[in-house]
């Protein structure tokens, strides 16, 4: 975007007073660790405890290990030193428009907010009514006023009135719709002066809303046909326009990433490219060239694919032919990296054609780098593949010996091929069409509202003791892998909400949901954490079944990359996902929490917590005393070096849902740092409830009563029980954690070499020894337990 803001400002209007805007206050670009950019004003602090010392956290001593990053309408908290790589001066676009409002000279200062139960629309001076939970439990209705306008943000400030506080509350102008826009603009500025009607074409410019900006032109220049002052509104118009045709043009590569070809097919065909530029013509079309030779190259590649086959002797190609049928069928520009291998040498002639059609193959089952030459043991993971497939889907144990036997004589049934076709592979299970909610495209609820009482469906026990809803992306495809959101609603919300306010709403027009995860293909599962009736969160075992089950139960249906698997939550949902997160964090890419409020077990999980990025999001007067009054100690604690923690606080906000966050949100969750991070070999973690009694590789059984804590019976509190186990050189591990028993799970990604023995001490001077004996059969049952299909543990031991 800021390429196409430099353009409007020194291309559209160059040496014209037409939108020549009145910039604010000088600002900076920060870069972080993780790959963000913030702007804003950046400050140094030592601490953001507001009862650290008076006066909060932005002054007195002590190190300034902080840094924020104020832009007016909230304020970003990180760690200076661990997450800040580079600080740039830079210029703020776009104009401050200042508003007479009748305020208070002086009132009550609003220090903590209650419930807000609803605002009203702004009117045509830019006020409104916002209805609140008073000091005495009633309702009362203060009127606020636009006493600022910036491109980021409006201030809203308490008018004159009964009654009478001194409140300065700071909303996105992106949550500003145009026809309030224009009806403000409309009051004023002079709608007889043209020069007045064009600060508000400056201004929708300054937010990228070129439409808007378009539209004003155009009647600018019907209301003043004889203006005289040097000024081309026609050119300006037709940039206007441009600048249109390039959010089409994003838009389009958005959804191409996200998985959604003909989505973005259909953006760049309804782009006007007669009214563009020659430049801008061009990119269009090249726009359009690249989907068409990506598929080209496809079709290419399965041509040359079938000529191979048919070249191969008899029985080579009859046993490959449901392979090409398959590939007729699913091979697509999104799968084309799986044959890489191949797209490099499958035109050499001075490699057998047998080895570059097995290359074709290999990478199809296994994907790109599998370099499997043998056409033999490539045919038999077509095999391997499809049995797996049954495997993890069968039910009935007897069947299951069946497969594994089969799999065991197939020269493609060594474990290292099964590890790496795995993530490849499609759900094993299927919701019955039951599960679809009706005139809603993609939308699933377990258990089908007409199946509760029903034994079973599709083989798979219908269970009534986790509910969830699950929305899956545009153009949905079960070989493609997807990020994932998993949403828990405020106490009194539904799934349903938080599907809305991450997916979107449903349009019916487009058949589709039009929200920020259906544009970046996330899928998004919401289960019913809480009981009818419940109204808070309260941190037990049978919440976080809930949330882990509907998870699991998800994943082996949908095609979940279980490396971007987020957690996240609202209210009391934003609580569960924090509790949640700390107690599994071996679950999750990253966690946010909305309107949080930490508690109990998260207290006591901050080693936990180092595991994963995290995102706050808080108002800056939620209550009394205020979030960072409250909880500013533990903010402190995750703002340290070597955590990817991020505060985001909303000036002048109380306990609300944050929609304008959302761009970020969904920004933070595609940065390429933020997958699940590789399976760590030292685990220095802590535990309070049996149920936290798994991390990665190890698990806890018949865990010390001294550490164990009801979460009901909080006041019976102690200290939480330490884990602190390795996998050290040498194919040794050390456990130590407050259990009689644990079970270990070795993969070579830990570092493990399984082809020799694994020497396990544990205890005060107990040692064994363990050989891996090659089979599949744990690796196959551990998928089918877990749903995690991208790291499956090859075998399990039992200390003692």
């Amino acid at each position: 975007m800021n390429r196409i803001w430099f353009f409007v400002w020194s291309v559209i209007l160059c040496g014209a007073t037409l939108l020549r805007p009145t910039f604010v206050a000088a600002e900076q670009l920060v870069l972080l660790r993780n790959g963000m950019e913030l702007r804003g004003n950046y400050i140094e602090i030592p601490t953001i405890d507001k009862n650290a010392f008076s006066g909060g956290g932005t002054t007195g001593g002590g190190a300034l290990t902080i840094a924020m990053i104020d832009d007016g309408l909230k304020r970003t908290y990180v760690h200076r030193r661990g997450m800040v790589v580079r600080v740039n001066q830079i210029d703020p676009r776009g104009q401050a428009i200042e508003i007479w409002q009748p305020k208070h000279g002086s009132g009550t200062p609003v220090g903590g907010l209650g419930r807000i139960y609803g605002v009203s629309p702004l009117n045509a001076h830019g006020r409104r009514e916002i209805f609140i939970r008073g000091p005495k439990g009633d309702t009362e209705a203060v009127l606020q006023g636009i006493t600022e306008l910036t491109p980021r943000y409006a201030s809203l400030e308490a008018l004159t009135g009964r009654p009478s506080y001194k409140w300065d509350m700071r909303v996105a102008t992106s949550t500003i719709s145009s026809d309030s826009l224009r009806s403000l603009f409309g009051s004023i500025f002079d709608q007889q002066s043209r020069e007045e009607r064009l600060k508000a074409v400056r201004f929708f410019i300054s937010t990228e809303r070129y439409a808007d900006a378009k539209e004003e032109l155009q009647r600018i220049k019907k209301d003043f046909p004889d203006a005289n002052d040097g000024l081309d509104l026609d050119a300006s118009i037709t940039e206007m326009s441009e600048q249109i045709a390039m959010q089409y043009l994003q838009e389009a590569q958005t959804r191409l990433d996200a998985g959604q070809p003909q989505l973005a097919s259909d953006i760049l065909n309804r782009i006007p490219v007669g009214e563009l530029s020659r430049e801008r013509r061009l990119q269009v079309s090249d726009a359009k060239a690249a989907m068409t030779s990506q598929q080209q190259r496809v079709d290419e590649v399965r041509e040359r694919l079938t000529e191979q086959v048919a070249q191969l002797p008899q029985h080579s190609a009859d046993a490959l032919q449901t392979w090409l049928d398959e590939l007729a069928r699913d091979f697509n520009p999104a799968t084309l990296d799986r044959l890489s291998d191949y797209l490099r040498l499958g035109e050499l002639d001075n490699l057998p054609l047998e080895s570059r059609v097995a290359l074709a193959v290999s990478g199809w089952i296994m994907g790109g780098g599998s370099g499997e030459q043998n056409l033999k043991v490539a045919t038999s993971l077509i095999e391997v593949r499809d049995l797996v497939v049954e495997y993890l889907g069968e039910t009935t144990a007897q069947r299951r010996t069946e497969i594994l036997d089969r799999i065991n004589r197939l020269e493609g049934g060594q474990p290292e091929y099964i590890a790496r076709m795995l993530p490849l592979i499609p759900p094993a299970l299927t919701y019955p069409d039951r599960a679809f909610v009706e005139d809603r495209v993609g939308l699933i609820a377990w258990p089908p509202q007409a199946q509760t009482d029903a034994p079973e469906i599709d083989s798979d026990p219908v269970t009534t003791d986790f509910q969830y809803e699950v929305q899956l992306p545009p153009e949905y495809d079960p070989r493609r892998s997807y990020p994932c959101i998993v949403a828990l609603h405020p106490a009194g919300g539904s799934p349903r909400q938080q599907i809305i306010w991450w997916a979107g709403q449903y349009n019916e027009g487009l058949q589709q949901r039009v929200g920020l995860g259906s544009r970046h293909g996330f899928v998004v599962v919401a289960p019913r954490w809480n009981r009818p009736g419940q109204r808070s969160y309260e941190y037990t075992a049978t919440e976080h079944h809930r949330v882990l089950s509907a998870l699991r139960h998800a994943m082996r249906r949908v095609s979940i990359d279980s490396d971007r698997v987020f957690i996240a939550g609202h209210g009391h949902g934003g609580t569960a996902a924090w509790d949640i997160a700390v107690s599994h964090p071996d679950h999750w890419a990253g966690l946010i929490a909305i309107s949080g409020e930490p508690d109990k077990t998260i207290l006591h999980y901050d080693k936990n917590s180092r595991y994963i990025p995290k995102y706050f999001v808080i108002g800056e007067i939620d209550g009394s005393p205020p979030p960072l009054a409250r909880n500013g100690a533990i903010y402190d604690d995750y703002l340290k070096p070597n955590d990817d923690s991020v505060v985001v606080e909303y000036r002048g906000r109380g306990n609300e849902h944050f929609f304008e966050e959302s761009p970020d949100l969904f920004q933070w969750m595609q940065l390429s740092s933020h997958r699940r991070p590789a399976i760590p070999r030292d685990l220095e973690l802590a535990t309070m409830r049996p149920t936290d009694n798994y991390f990665w590789w190890l698990e806890l059984n018949q865990m010390n009563d001294a550490v164990l804590v009801d979460p009901v019976l909080w006041e019976n509190v102690r200290r939480a029980g330490s884990i602190d186990s390795k996998v050290n050189e040498g194919n040794q591990i050390r456990v130590k954690g407050p259990a009689k028993e644990f079970r270990i799970g070795l993969t070579p990604d830990m570092g493990i070499d399984l082809a020799e023995p694994i020497i396990v001490r544990y205890g005060t001077n107990s040692r064994a020894s363990f050989d891996y004996d090659g089979g599949v059969q744990s690796m196959l049952d551990d998928v089918r337990s877990r749903a995690d299909r991208r790291r499956p543990f090859w075998m399990f031991i039992q200390i003692p």
